[in-house]
């Protein structure tokens, strides 16, 4: 009897304990259905709309998301199929697209190169060889087997070199021609512009050596002006590094002076350089008088308000700070400002440099308001 109690209850546990363990496990997978089937449903809905819009890339990327949830879903698997026939169309009409522009700029003939080609022609049956050889090297650049580019510009090298070193020819003018041209094309342009001098003087009324002289002039003032530059830069950065900051501003600012003044190629290369040197030195400055400074507070000495003599250039500020007054007068504000400025680098007691410069700002200010126009 003890054992059938038993029995009993154990049949009782198990009975009403598994269908607990069923319903449970029912409704956990019920719940994780119905977020699937919502998480389908909105990755569905949004990849349509995407395909819609023809974003195909992203509208894939939804489709393959429901596939995660519902790996059998027809619909999502038909518009992926969709997408795969529009991007291989896509790309096929690229390729088509691509291969259309090659076949028409092979069939399209170079009118520019052709137009120079007719130009170098035309100067060099005039005589004109200087312009004719820059047409045929420009289009020798361009296509060295163009037409007889490169065979008639090799026989007007070969012309203007017999006559060159024809010494006892009497057509001086000629002469003087030819070896300009040779000393032209080999960048020596001293020696051309000297020659051309001398073949001028005989016939001053050759329009094409006046140009050539012209060009070969204004590449030595060039030249010239990048040599110069060159060196001040070099003369300042010698001085920077000896701290001597004032000599080496001095030359850095002559640099800018210059470059605004005689503009080239080159020139805001080396305003942007000079002038970032300049900020650089000053900055050494401010440093130098920080441990200065620092140094006479150590020792008791109240320098504060004491000149740092061993900066201060009275004679160019006074020079900046007059230059600055010829601009002022001019309706140069801005420019007077900026010498100022200088001149209180230089010596930064200058109380003309200082008054002047608190009301021109003033006056550039009020303008400035005035018109809305920034001088």
């Amino acid at each position: 009897m003890k054992y059938n109690i038993c029995e009993a209850l154990l049949i009782c546990v198990f009975v009403f304990n598994t269908p607990c363990r069923v319903v449970g496990s029912t409704i956990n997978n019920e719940r994780d259905l119905f977020l699937n089937s919502r998480f389908c449903k909105t990755y569905y809905e949004e990849g349509v709309k995407l395909y819609k819009n023809k974003q195909y890339s992203e509208a894939k990327d939804s489709f393959m998301r429901v596939l995660l949830f519902q790996p059998k879903n027809k619909s999502a698997k038909r518009y992926l199929k969709l997408i795969k026939n529009k991007q291989v169309d896509a790309e096929l009409k690229q390729m088509k697209s691509v291969n259309t522009k090659k076949e028409k700029v092979k069939k399209m003939p170079d009118i520019k190169i052709e137009s120079l080609y007719r130009q170098a022609l035309k100067f060099q049956g005039r005589k004109y060889y200087l312009k004719a050889s820059d047409k045929y090297r420009e289009v020798i650049s361009r296509d060295p087997s163009y037409k007889n580019a490169h065979r008639n510009q090799r026989e007007i090298e070969k012309n203007m070199q017999t006559i060159a070193i024809e010494e006892n020819t009497p057509e001086l003018d000629r002469l003087s021609y030819a070896k300009g041209y040779m000393f032209y094309f080999s960048g020596k342009y001293r020696q051309c512009a000297n020659e051309w001098e001398k073949a001028l003087c005989m016939n001053p009324n050759n329009k094409e050596l006046k140009e050539y002289e012209g060009i070969a002039k204004k590449i030595i003032l060039n030249e010239d002006l990048e040599k110069e530059l060159k060196n001040l830069f070099e003369s300042g950065v010698a001085k920077y590094q000896k701290k001597d900051y004032i000599k080496a501003i001095t030359d850095w600012e002559t640099i800018v002076e210059k470059s605004k003044k005689e503009t080239y190629e080159n020139s805001l290369e080396w305003i942007h350089r000079a002038e970032q040197q300049i900020d650089l030195a000053l900055l050494e400055l401010k440093k130098v008088a920080a441990e200065k400074k620092a140094k006479s507070a150590d020792r008791d000495i109240n320098v504060e308000n004491r000149p740092e003599t061993k900066y201060i250039d009275t004679k160019t500020a006074d020079k900046c700070y007059n230059e600055g007054l010829v601009n002022y007068a001019q309706g140069k504000i801005s420019d007077a400002i900026r010498l100022w400025e200088m001149a209180l680098r230089y010596d930064p007691e200058h109380e003309k440099a200082k008054r002047a410069k608190t009301t021109a700002e003033n006056e550039l200010g009020n303008k400035q308001k005035e018109t809305g126009i920034i001088q």
